[in-house]
């Protein structure tokens, strides 16, 4: 079975809008989650840019509540 690997960038897509957001979201939406890893380097990274991007007021409360649930 063939696996989709996502790196940090297009992980923080998924969480942040920005350009890609969209397809980022329709793989989302079309691959079951058992084809889709990370690393868990890229996981931490996710991690740092939701955070920068929450104390800068770029993204609310509530989404980066959501975002640091999954």
């Amino acid at each position: 079975m063939r696996r989709l690997c996502f790196d940090a960038s297009a992980l923080a897509k998924r969480y942040v809008p920005e350009v890609g957001t969209s397809i980022v979201n329709r793989i989302f939406a079309v691959v079951p989650a058992r084809r889709m890893c990370c690393l868990m380097l890229g996981a931490g990274e996710v991690a740092f840019a939701l955070v920068r991007r929450h104390n800068d007021h770029k993204i609310t409360d509530d989404r980066f509540a959501r975002a640091s649930a999954e």
